[in-house]
């Protein structure tokens, strides 16, 4: 036999008692020291992870960071572990709530989009628009093509919301709001559409006279920012949680450009903008998805 080499019943000896001073040391530093003076750090002995004292790291032959490192390295593990799992358990959600969407957005979406049209902010081309009244009372103008367009949105925006708080893990509370505040949240959106054509549109109170002036300047300027002041205070009561504003920044930035194809659509001439900035809408229509999407 050569010397220096032990044999293997030595070494399974030397393991064991290895693990012995793994557990000794830590039943003396959690039996003779407080919470506060027990920093945990992490030693790997035999394939097991053992919660340790950092000052009892030394003795394991462990630098004075190594702990940190390794604590840290298990985290991010967990994190790992955990978005993996979120991922897994990812999937669309019923038909019957996507059917209850898109109705939600068929009914409510020519209806508030009416506002728009009352005010002269847009107007229905081709295919003709037609009233929708309620008794003797007129609800709206709108076309065949919107109410299916509004669904269609409330399809995608709906499955967005439940997709996005199952893989961000939203607060439970999030995900059950009582009938008052969602009335409250829609009634609030209604009051947010309106004002974008009472403001900013022809048969509004602005834009009634000369607008050319300095005044008329700072008054539409001041309206486009009660807009989104409006829309982000609708995000922060109603929702607040991430899922809410990647949605709503997501409409916000996808709308406009849907409606500028449209718009610019060679041969077609579906509806107009009364007073467009550019690529034939105005550039507060943002404003009103961001809300919109809450």
């Amino acid at each position: 036999m050569a010397l220096g080499h032990k044999p293997a019943s030595c070494a399974q000896g030397i393991t064991f008692f290895q693990r012995a001073r793994v557990v000794a040391i830590s039943i003396i530093a959690v039996s003779n020291s407080s919470r506060r003076e027990v920093a945990p750090a992490i030693a790997v002995s035999a394939g097991r992870a053992c919660l340790l004292p950092a000052r009892h790291a030394a003795s394991l032959g462990m630098s004075a960071k190594e702990p940190a490192r390794l604590q840290q390295r298990h985290r991010l593990r967990s994190k790992a572990k955990s978005a993996s799992q979120g991922a897994k358990n990812i999937e669309l959600p019923p038909a019957s709530f996507i059917v209850a969407m898109a109705g939600a957005g068929a009914l409510l979406g020519p209806i508030l989009d009416g506002f728009h049209s009352r005010f002269g902010v847009l107007t229905y081309h081709n295919p003709a628009p037609f009233a929708v009244q309620v008794f003797n009372f007129e609800l709206c103008q709108t076309a065949a093509w919107v109410p299916p367009m509004f669904g269609l949105a409330g399809m995608i925006i709906g499955t967005l919301y439940v997709v996005l708080d199952r893989l961000l893990q939203s607060p439970p509370e999030s995900l059950a709001p009582s009938g008052t505040k969602v009335l409250l949240g829609i009634a609030c959106f209604v009051l947010q559409y309106w004002p974008s054509g009472l403001l900013l549109g022809p048969g509004g109170v602005l834009l009634q006279g000369d607008m050319s002036g300095g005044v008329a300047t700072w008054l539409l300027g001041g309206s486009q920012v009660l807009l989104w002041t409006l829309a982000v205070a609708h995000w922060r009561l109603f929702d607040n949680t991430r899922t809410g504003v990647i949605v709503s920044a997501l409409t916000a930035l996808g709308g406009p450009p849907i409606e500028i194809g449209i718009l610019n659509f060679p041969g077609r001439d579906v509806y107009a903008y009364a007073l467009p900035d550019i690529l034939h809408i105005p550039a507060w229509i943002a404003a009103v998805y961001f809300c919109g999407e809450i």
